[in-house]
């Protein structure tokens, strides 16, 4: 029995990690019967998306993925205006006595066309929205590096150059039964670089928890870097 639940609870992990990665979707839940049949999704979707877009998205991409076919009519979509992850963390920002001068997501855009994966991060510094951008093969390991790649061209669009941060790795691990996503960049300077590490909790988009754990590597060093770079 045990082991049968294990089999659907990853089978389910599964379909949310895909379900999650749509445009236009926050989060997701899948319900799974005893035979791993789909009997329902639940989807917290972006008002900005039309309903029937996101449900024809989850349609799509389980054939795609899985080979499964399924009735619109199980797939249930609550809509509100932003991620409320994002909201959440913008607001403890704007809400901090002393807040260090760092980047805030501002928006994720992702989209899979003809197998190739392309991310679209913008993030917001002080009154100011720089984006950055990257296209990769659609593989779980090749999205994560592009939501980084990303990450990191909109930082280099703040200090227009090109040059500053290098991603080296991302990796993924479980530290205390939790999943945790590590970023190692290297920071080039003048005379000489250092490697610059960054880690989040996984939460229901990978994509954003690999872009937090970038930001978490830079965003320190940022603090030396911003008054430099006027």
């Amino acid at each position: 029995m045990e082991e049968s639940r294990g089999k659907i609870d990853s089978i389910k992990d599964r379909y949310r990690e895909l379900l999650s990665n749509l445009t236009g979707v926050f989060a997701s839940n899948v319900d799974i019967a005893e035979d791993g049949s789909i009997r329902e999704i639940h989807i917290l979707g972006s008002q900005n998306r039309n309903p029937k877009q996101i449900a024809r998205d989850v349609q799509s991409a389980l054939a795609s993925a899985f080979d499964i076919r399924i009735d619109h009519r199980i797939i249930s979509i609550a809509q509100i205006p932003s991620d409320p992850i994002f909201r959440q963390e913008q607001d403890e920002f704007a809400g901090s006595k002393d807040p260090l001068m760092r980047f805030l997501v501002n928006g994720v855009w992702q989209s899979v066309q003809n197998r190739q994966y392309t991310v679209k991060v913008s993030l917001r510094f002080g009154d100011q929205e720089y984006e950055g951008s990257s296209t990769c093969g659609n593989t779980f390991a090749q999205r994560m590096r592009a939501a980084s790649i990303a990450t990191l061209e909109a930082v280099h669009s703040f200090f227009d150059t090109h040059n500053v941060f290098i991603l080296l790795s991302v990796e993924q691990m479980q530290i205390a039964g939790t999943r945790v996503a590590l970023t190692a960049i290297e920071c080039s300077g003048p005379d000489s670089s250092s490697m610059l590490v960054g880690s989040a909790v996984y939460n229901h988009d990978e994509t954003y928890t690999v872009i937090r754990a970038t930001l978490s590597a830079i965003n320190r060093k940022l603090n030396f870097m911003a008054p430099e770079s006027g």
